[in-house]
């Protein structure tokens, strides 16, 4: 029965990637977000540090990831429009498994997908805006999965989450880091119960640090691209 699941799930994952890369391939040159995103990811690629070579207002983990995409597959557009179409067809995967969860209906779950996706068709494209929607929903949906089941790797993980959607663009990813650390409060019934959750959410400050120093100080010692030449080397990948 869960293998049949699976493979209707894969099949779905298949046909929104599908979906979003045929609307983003339509999609005439000229945007001028997806133009500098390109560009700051490349600049990334060819070896420049974020606010000291490149002059960029948000946090780097986005150009960061494309910067890797771009070094291994070539330095051209059309990947960073697969990435769009990737992280369009999560957005929508991860929306459909939250209604899921939320009414145990899948026929419901699957309507309220498509008719986002519908609405979103027009506006796929990289951006730093939709890696922290992504991000805010996988927070979402493991907080509805974890309601009852909570451990400190569970509380750890929601931090570091929130840790990169900071990493990603810092004024939308405060408000979700601050959700984030206050959301454990919502669970305390007991007298008994405060002193767990306030454990809790010391848990999620610390993994909300992490991406902020690793991230950091990968960019401030210039190691991203090092990483990437040894990586592409132990795999025979010429870049």
């Amino acid at each position: 029965m869960k293998r049949k699941i699976l493979k209707k799930e894969y099949f779905l994952i298949l046909f929104l990637f599908i979906f979003t890369l045929s609307k983003i391939m339509k999609n005439p040159l000229g945007d001028l977000d997806e133009i500098w995103n390109y560009n700051v990811a490349r600049n990334i690629a060819n070896g420049l540090i974020p606010y000291k070579d490149i002059s960029t207002i948000t946090t780097p983990l986005m150009p960061m990831i494309n910067s890797i995409f771009l070094k291994i597959f070539g330095d051209e557009l059309i990947v960073m429009r697969v990435l769009a179409a990737i992280l369009g067809t999560s957005i929508l995967y991860t929306i459909f498994k939250l209604f899921k969860k939320l009414t145990n209906e899948v026929n419901i779950s699957l309507i309220i997908t498509f008719s986002i996706g519908l609405l979103l068709q027009d506006i796929y494209c990289i951006d730093y805006n939709y890696l922290v929607l992504f991000i805010t929903l996988i927070i979402t949906y493991l907080e509805l999965k974890n309601k009852k089941n909570n451990t400190k790797f569970k509380e750890m993980l929601q931090g570091v989450l929130a840790g990169l959607a900071i990493c990603t663009k810092q004024s939308t990813g405060f408000f979700v880091a601050i959700a984030v650390i206050i959301y454990p409060l919502t669970r305390i019934k007991q007298k008994e119960e405060i002193k767990k959750n306030l454990k809790d959410i010391s848990i999620r400050i610390c993994g909300i640090a992490i991406p902020r120093n690793y991230i950091y100080d990968i960019f401030n010692n210039n190691r991203s691209m090092e990483w990437i030449y040894k990586l592409c080397n132990k795999r025979n990948i010429n870049i």
